[in-house]
């Protein structure tokens, strides 16, 4: 283990705890505080602790004959070297998000995994929550029909800053030489998400969850993001926002995973075109002044919408006055898909506007399926979530270690994801449109299918 931080320790209770093929070997990190905690929740083996470093190069060094894997769990900002010399080191990698963070850096992970033989899996857990992997295999089926939009968003209520623990008499913690070596300041260091020293923010930390699923749901990566945001609420000495609203575009050509044609719904429509490139957009928005939305992901299509959301670990008292808990299916009624003739249902569509100025075909498409949500639960296996999405993610891990191949969330998709986190950035900082070139995904040898749905 690198980095015994918030996302370390909760790999290490749920992902690594539920797979019992992983032992933990060594742990590196740069404060004393964070080896204790790691060790605490790796058993707290008397043995472990003679193998706990500050330093990770270090651990590399003298673990080299103890180690097969390396789980890395850092600031997004100092991933890319750690990945590189854990690849160096003949290791394989779990990366947490997001893998790198400059274009560069994504293409070297890339080679340097081809030139190795090793893979470095991203830490994109939705890909192995059953919720989402069955949502995938509606889309894929056509239950949806053309996915015509994507919305996204977290939001939260607080200032996402985390107290520096202190010694057990309440004093500040006076950091030793070996913690003065690698870390400036530790207050940074702790709240490492709120500097762009380290991090891209909301965009990098929470955004990028529900971009990479957007790319594995239209199986291609967008082609332009536009971004707005700001720090205009917690205004102390961080640097990056507390706001922001991203918008991306996939165009879909025939030929695209993500392509749909459609049948002809209206006199007016030109057959020829219907089965024409087209483009889907992305919306997102999250902010850290109010979490009345919580996290969710909205999948519409001409024929259905799905809403989903991380996880559903409530209990039924909770779920009386927790919003948006569980995921949430509507399909059209396949009786409606044309345009209704019938006196009542326009009345009804006429109504729905609440005395809008709408015609009397403003809502004719809008008749949906009784009862109108459909809970993933009556389609999923009842023992979907026995096992946590984030143990199904490290059991992956071991899976192809052990056997080949390649894991879901594999470094393309690592490096799908980032591209998409440092495009949204700079369009962030710019203020501008930021176009991804197609070019950036093309490498002389043959790289992973960053949208496989297998193992």
């Amino acid at each position: 283990m690198i980095g015994t931080g918030s996302m370390g320790i909760f790999h290490m209770e749920y992902g690594i705890a539920g797979t019992p093929e992983i032992e933990i070997a060594a742990i590196a990190d740069c404060v004393m505080f964070g080896q204790a905690r790691g060790w605490r929740v790796a058993g707290e083996k008397p043995e472990l602790k003679k193998h706990c470093y500050y330093d990770y190069r270090v651990m590399l060094e003298k673990e080299k004959d103890n180690i097969d894997a390396v789980v890395i769990c850092t600031p997004f900002k100092t991933h890319y070297q750690m990945v590189m010399d854990c690849l160096d080191a003949g290791k394989y990698v779990f990366c947490e998000k997001t893998m790198a963070h400059t274009y560069k850096a994504c293409r070297n992970i890339v080679k340097k995994c081809h030139e190795t033989g090793k893979f470095v899996q991203c830490g994109h857990q939705r890909r192995y929550n059953p919720d989402f992997l069955h949502a995938m295999k509606l889309i894929q089926a056509g239950r949806m029909g053309r996915i015509t939009s994507i919305e996204g968003h977290w939001h939260r209520n607080g200032d996402w800053r985390i107290p520096v623990p202190k010694t057990k008499d309440g004093t500040p913690i006076v950091m030793n030489q070996e913690e003065q070596k690698l870390v400036k300041d530790l207050n940074r260091h702790v709240n490492w998400r709120l500097y762009d020293e380290f991090a891209t923010g909301i965009i990098g930390e929470l955004s990028i969850h529900h971009i990479e699923c957007a790319n594995w749901i239209m199986g291609k990566a967008p082609s332009r993001v536009l971004a707005m945001g700001g720090l205009n609420y917690w205004r102390d000495d961080r640097d990056n926002g507390d706001d922001v609203t991203l918008l991306f575009e996939y165009d879909v050509a025939p030929g695209d995973r993500g392509f749909r044609p459609i049948e002809k719904r209206s006199e007016f429509q030109d057959p020829a075109r219907l089965k024409q490139p087209y483009t889907v957009r992305l919306t997102w928005s999250g902010l850290l002044t109010n979490f009345y939305q919580g996290e969710g992901i909205m999948l519409t299509g001409d024929e259905g919408s799905i809403e989903l959301h991380e996880r559903r670990q409530v209990t039924p008292e909770q779920r009386k006055s927790t919003l948006h808990t569980e995921p949430l299916m509507v399909f059209l009624d396949p009786d409606t898909m044309q345009p209704t003739k019938d006196p009542e249902r326009i009345k009804r569509a006429r109504e729905m506007e609440m005395g809008a100025r709408h015609s009397d075909r403003g809502n004719q498409y809008t008749h949906f399926v009784k009862p109108a949500s459909k809970p993933f639960d009556d389609e999923l296996d009842p023992g979907a979530f026995e096992i946590e999405p984030d143990a199904r993610q490290f059991q992956s891990f071991v899976h192809h270690i052990k056997n080949g191949g390649k894991p879901r969330t594999n470094e393309m998709c690592g490096m799908m994801a980032s591209v998409c986190d440092i495009a949204a950035d700079e369009a962030l900082k710019t203020k501008s449109i930021v176009k991804i070139d197609p070019a950036i995904w093309k490498f002389d040898f043959e790289t992973p299918d960053p949208f496989e749905l297998g193992v």
